[in-house]
């Protein structure tokens, strides 16, 4: 998760949801979990550094068609300019909305021009 979410979060009160598309509807493909422990990294918010952290669950995951692992590059690598990705979530799509219960997708393109080497910085193309 992109620690800026979660700066000053309790995580004792934190549901990890997987394989859901409709946070509203109780499928039968959704795994619901409690944050055990989480890993941070430094993050440093005046500077964007570091703004990720991985969340240990309280449980093991069942991966199927609807829960898969992520793939990340290798230490010390970075994602190259050019790379499709796949960005998801139930993030706010805007500073004044509410989450969405629709699990939200976009494809993005990296980009390397004009971002710092630690961070990884996304555009849709033909997209403002």
């Amino acid at each position: 998760s992109a620690a800026h979410c979660v700066d000053g979060l309790n995580f004792r009160s934190v549901v990890a949801v997987l394989g859901a598309h409709d946070l509203r509807r109780r499928e039968p493909t959704r795994q619901m979990f409690t944050i055990q422990r989480v890993f941070e990294n430094g993050f440093d918010p005046q500077r964007l550094l570091n703004d990720i952290v991985i969340l240990q669950l309280n449980g093991s995951a069942t991966i199927n068609s609807n829960v898969r692992v992520a793939r990340l590059p290798a230490q010390n690598q970075g994602v190259g300019s050019g790379v499709q990705c796949l960005a998801m979530g139930w993030g706010q799509l805007g500073t004044t909305q509410p989450p969405p219960n629709i699990l939200q997708e976009l494809n993005v393109t990296v980009v390397t021009t004009l971002c710092p080497r630690s961070n990884v910085c996304t555009l849709v193309p033909r997209r403002q």
